[in-house]
This record gives C-alpha cells, structure tokens and sequence, in this order.
C-alpha cells in the first residue's frame, strides 16, 4: 500500500493506492502520486467551496424572495388604512354627498381610527427592525376578536360608502 497524504485547511486527505502482490512500489509512481496530490487537494476545496457556494446563493434567494413577500403584503396593509383616511374625507368634502352629522362624526371616527392603525403598522415595522436587530423582545399577547372585527369594519366603511354598499359584520 503506498498513501500520499494531501494536507488541507483542517482536514488531511491521501490519495492511496494497493498492490495485489507485496513488494516496493516505482520511484516513478510516488512521483507521479506525489505530483497528483497537491491539484487533487485543490480540485477537492474548490468543489467544497463551490458547494457552499451553491447554498449560499440558494439561501440569499429565499431571503429575497421573503423580502418581496413582506414588501407586497406590508404595502397592502400601509395602503388599506390610507385609503380609508382618503375615503372618508373625500366624503367628508363632498358637497354633492349628504352626510347627517351623525355620520360625519362616525367617518371622523373612523379617520382617526385608520390613522392610529397606520401609525401602529409603521410602529410595528419599527419594532420588525428592532427585533432584528436583537434590540427588542417579542411578546405575544392575546386579542379580542370583537376589536379586530371592529377596526376591519371602520377601516372598510368609508370604502364601502363610496361605493354604496352597506357593510355590516356580525359575529
């Protein structure tokens, strides 16, 4: 048996080759093992390195992909709030629109409420950070289904009213 070793980095790897029969082996083939060893070695980290490679790139791809994810869905949520604060006051000024005072109090209502929600998204992106960022720790607490109903009609209302639809939820 004749062994050449093949030292890497932190791991030492040989190339070994067996004879049938007992006896020396050729000057000439150590040599030749000898010359292989070293571009073997370096064949061996390369595709090593290249497989790290290939999962880092596989990695980074699923990041990107969640990461666009997370920008269409908290585009969405930025934008449903906004559009209930521009719904309701386009109706508010509407002269055209007639609007009891019982409504324009619930619609101003219902401003404020979609203001709050879109500042408590961006608070709640703020905190996304932070807790990336290992500055911050996640508590989860439980919720009121009825204040979640509540906030989705409020938010919805002014939507609907444009379009005059009477939205009504009942839970």
């Amino acid at each position: 048996m004749l062994t050449i070793p093949m030292r890497g980095d932190s791991m030492t790897r040989g190339i070994v080759l067996l004879r049938r029969s007992p006896g020396q082996f050729d000057e000439r083939v150590t040599n030749l093992l000898t010359a292989l060893a070293s571009p073997s070695k370096v064949a061996i980290e390369n595709a090593r390195l290249f497989s790290e490679i290939e999962d880092k790139g596989r990695q980074i791809e699923a990041a990107n992909r969640h990461k666009s994810e997370f920008l269409a869905n908290m585009s969405h949520e930025l934008r449903t709030p906004l559009n209930a604060i521009i719904g309701f006051s386009e109706v508010l000024l509407d002269p055209s629109l007639k609007v009891t005072e019982e409504e324009q109090s619930q619609f101003l209502t219902d401003v404020l409420s979609s203001g709050r929600h879109l500042l408590g998204l961006i608070n709640e992106i703020l905190d996304l950070a932070k807790i990336e960022a290992g500055k911050m720790e996640l508590q989860i607490e439980p919720a009121l289904l009825s204040d979640i109903f509540d906030s989705v009609q409020n938010t919805m209302r002014s939507l609907a009213a444009k379009k005059s639809i009477d939205l009504r939820i009942d839970f």
